[in-house]
């Protein structure tokens, strides 16, 4: 398995785009299919049936309108392998399909939300993420800040809020 980000196996053919309308029902099904798999054991099951049945292509159309979203795709297999999302100064939508998990594809999506974020005059972004999503979030520099203890359909979970200073310069 590569290293997180490391574009270990990266299709040549995997372009980072804005969504369109046309990409509605398909970023929904991902989001689905990626909550479905990565998501398995680590809430109640009712809790993740609860965030599946929440992603259908009129919620992804809700949000590309609240903010902007992005989506790569395998432009010679015509799959859509990942998105993610900024509205204001928080990333809000972060999702890569199973199968490309570790190829790069999630780094292609954070830069190009990153770069988006500082032409925008953004100095930090910030995120609320689940224990899923941590370790990948602090790959990227994300930091914890606090732990939100959140309640869906009667059931309590918790997510993990994060930062990023994009002025930062990493240490070498």
């Amino acid at each position: 398995m590569p290293e997180i980000g490391s574009g270990e196996d990266l299709p040549r053919s995997i372009r980072v785009e804005e969504l369109t309308e046309r990409d509605y029902e398909a970023t929904a099904a991902l989001i689905r299919e990626t909550t479905e798999a990565s998501w398995k054991g680590t809430r109640p099951d009712e809790l993740n049936r609860s965030f599946q049945e929440k992603y259908t292509a009129e919620t992804v159309a809700r949000r590309a309108h609240e903010g902007t979203l992005w989506v790569a795709k395998d432009e010679q297999a015509g799959e859509l392998l990942g998105v993610i999302g900024l509205k204001g100064h928080e990333l809000r939508t972060s999702f890569v399909h199973p199968k490309a998990q570790g190829s790069g594809v999630g780094r292609m999506l954070f830069e190009k939300l990153k770069a988006q974020a500082l032409a925008d005059g953004k100095q930090k972004i910030s995120l609320e993420g689940s224990e899923v999503g941590k370790p990948i979030y602090e790959h990227f520099g994300f930091r914890p800040v606090e732990t939100a203890t959140k309640e869906r359909n009667g059931v309590q979970y918790q997510d993990t809020v994060m930062e990023l200073d994009l002025l930062d310069k990493p240490e070498r």
